[in-house]
């Protein structure tokens, strides 16, 4: 058993779990906060763990431990928190037959504890400042907080930034001590987290609800093959702590809603937004309007991006130009119409900068303007974005007084009822015909093989408009099915659906029309 608390270690009690009428030895291993670090004098000890990760891996070591050194039984607890000189930090204790391989075991388990967790630390130096550093470089480096051939240092760390003629020290001192929020840790949001976390922002929050995908790594470069299947939120914090080991990082590992989305905000003096869709895009846009806080947003399409900043709220909003929230149809994702990795690249780097800027009072020139940039042609365009009195949430005489579920779900709500996930297509039975109008070259060999293959628009036309049984359409992702399904919802057909997500989210096969 491994635990990871913010509570006193009460050893007898850890003991009385080890004990075993069979073992010959118990052996236990006790980490204590002491009063110097490297010949400097400190005076607390300060630890954070990402739980539910730790807990994964300890299991993990406890396992092999047992494995390899045949215990009866290992546990450990390890605490969190502000911890004082003397108090019990870690605690390792193993049973077994004989004393050597218990002695073994505590060794492997603290060993692997230091490299495998992640766990980070801060000494509370009595002359100097304090800074947090990742327990994995601790062990690696042997001792304390070694980073090279010395202590880890933010004014070496930022040395060639604050050699800059445009940063000075109280610029510097006002980016260690903001608060920025980036909504999206995905093509926008990993330059973007990279640059912050780098160049001197304090305090980071991250929120996003989605896991790691082998598609995603050719443009979001936090994350690696053995991240996939994890959430974003967490593991970019992680990578993050490993870049800048003194950053201070929120992972919040949900996307934003209309239940959420203030209470996250508030938290925070900028928001970054790296979403990729219209309903986050505006719930974030109106929350930040109300709790009048500075807005970067940014979107990619193909080899072309924009990014517009909304820092003073008279000069105008995304509602003067777009008053309501476009169709989610209207445009695919990356996966359904591709990106150029530098695209995302680029754009999640700029708002970065522009954030820094921000924060920093170095000024900006995007202030009421959109800066749209062509990778293809390496054209940069800025137009102003003029205020509109007739805005429903900025004019003059806003319609908008407030945010409500309806702004954000009127478009959910309707593409949900033109849509059929695979489980509700599976309860249909036989009384279904399933059509894929993508071209043939475009349809995956496995499936082929399975029996699915191209319908034109016109037999895809002629069976919504005769047959009886319900038509579910599907192409990759759902977004074009959803398109074409809206076109005959308008018409009056309500025998058709769109395959929620496409093809490429399934690995059930598609025989002659049916799933």
């Amino acid at each position: 058993m491994i635990e990871i608390t913010d509570q006193p270690i009460h050893i007898e009690d850890q003991k009385a779990h080890l004990m075993n009428a069979k073992a010959g030895a118990l052996v236990e291993f006790e980490g204590l906060v002491r009063n110097h670090n490297e010949g400097e004098a400190v005076s607390a000890l300060e630890y954070e763990a990402y739980e539910p990760l730790c807990v994964i891996e300890g299991m993990k070591i406890l396992a092999e431990a047992r494995e390899k050194y045949q215990v009866y039984d290992v546990r450990c607890i390890h605490r969190t928190g502000l911890l004082q000189i003397g108090d019990l930090a870690v605690w390792v204790g193993a049973t077994a037959a004989h004393r050597g391989a218990a002695f073994q075991a505590c060794q492997y388990v603290i060993d692997q504890l230091k490299v495998r967790l992640p766990i980070w630390k801060k000494e509370h130096y009595v002359d100097r400042d304090s800074q947090w550093v990742n327990c994995q470089r601790c062990a690696q480096h042997a001792h304390g907080h070694s980073h090279g051939t010395g202590p880890f240092s933010n004014a070496e760390y930022f040395k060639s930034q604050r050699a800059l003629s445009q940063f000075s020290k109280e610029a510097f001192d006002q980016l260690q001590g903001s608060r920025v929020l980036v909504v999206g840790s995905g093509g926008l949001g990993c330059p973007a987290l990279t640059v912050l976390a780098t160049n001197g922002v304090g305090h980071i929050g991250i929120a996003d609800g989605d896991i790691v995908e082998l598609s995603n790594l050719h443009r979001q470069n936090l994350f690696s093959i053995n991240d996939i299947g994890q959430n974003k939120a967490r593991q970019a914090s992680l990578r993050l702590k490993q870049l800048n080991p003194s950053v201070k990082i929120d992972a919040n590992e949900e996307y934003l809603d209309f239940e959420n989305v203030n209470r996250i905000v508030k938290n925070y003096d900028l928001v970054i937004d790296c979403t990729d869709n219209f309903r986050a895009k505006y719930l974030v846009h109106d929350t930040c309007f109300f709790q009048n806080k500075p807005l970067i947003q940014a979107s990619v399409y193909q080899w072309e991006g924009s990014i517009q900043i909304f820092a003073d709220w008279s000069e105008g909003c995304v509602r003067c130009q777009w008053s309501e929230m476009p169709d989610l149809s209207c445009q695919g994702s990356c996966q359904e119409v591709g990106v150029m990795s530098t695209a995302p690249i680029m754009l999640g780097t700029l708002q970065a900068n522009e954030a820094i800027k921000l924060l920093t009072n170095s000024g900006s020139s995007l202030k009421s303007r959109s800066l749209f940039v062509d990778l293809l042609t390496n054209e940069f365009h800025k137009i102003r974005r003029p205020r509109n009195p007739q805005c429903p949430l900025c004019g003059d005489v806003p319609r908008i007084a407030q945010m409500s579920p309806d702004l954000y779900q009127q478009s959910k709500e309707h593409n949900w009822e033109i849509e059929i996930s695979v489980n509700e297509v599976s309860d249909l039975n036989s009384s279904f015909v399933c059509m894929d109008l993508r071209a043939e070259s475009e349809i995956p060999d496995e499936y082929r093989r399975r029996g699915l293959h191209s319908f034109s628009l016109e037999e895809i036309d002629v069976q919504i408009r005769t047959n009886k049984k319900k038509i579910v359409v599907t192409c990759a992702q759902g977004i074009r099915s959803r398109r074409l399904v809206k076109k005959y919802r308008d018409q009056g057909y309500e025998n058709v659906f769109s395959l929620k997500g496409g093809t490429n989210l399934f690995s059930s096969s598609f025989h002659n029309g049916n799933m």
